[in-house]
Parts: C-alpha cells; structure tokens; sequence
C-alpha cells in the first residue's frame, strides 16, 4: 500500500475552526482573554493571561455560583435584596 506524503493542515485549521495567525496576535497582545465552556452540567467561563509556559488563569466562575447570586441581583423573583442578602452567599460588596 502506497503511504501518502502530503502534509495535512491542523484538524481545527481544516474544519475553519481556528484561525491560528489571529490566535498568535491575541495570545502575544499581553491582554487577558476570555474563555468559555460549556459541558453537560453548566457553563465555565474563565479570565486567562498567556504566559509561554503555560496560562495562567486569574479568575473562573460557573453558572452554579452565578445561581447563588441570581437571588441577590435579581428583588423581584426573591424576597432578598443586596441589603437583606443572606452572608453565606457573598454578595456583599
């Protein structure tokens, strides 16, 4: 059987996925990039710094944490307002 020589491009590059030239100047810009991801039981999303050893991830919250606030920023559908908050959920400022 005949092996084929021809370079394949990177998988995400070939289904227009990623634009690696444009990914390159975000990660080189120095500035905090937002990243998103959504599995089967809630949504991530995270505040990254590139670093060339490896990101660094300065903060990251989820959509079960975001719950917990949903009761505090929103009167209306709860009998809490961010003065009469319970102190468990953190939402003082």
């Amino acid at each position: 059987m005949k092996k084929n020589n021809a370079s394949l491009s990177f998988k995400r590059k070939r289904e227009g996925k990623t634009h690696y030239k444009k990914r390159l100047k975000i990660l080189l810009s120095n500035k905090f990039r937002l990243v998103v991801r959504k599995s089967l039981n809630g949504i991530k999303a995270s505040i990254v710094k590139y670093d060339p050893k490896g990101d660094k991830i300065i903060f990251t919250v989820d959509s079960k944490t975001l719950g917990k606030f949903d009761a505090c920023l929103q009167p209306k559908k709860s009998k809490h307002t961010l003065r009469t908050c319970p102190p468990k959920l953190s939402c003082h400022p």
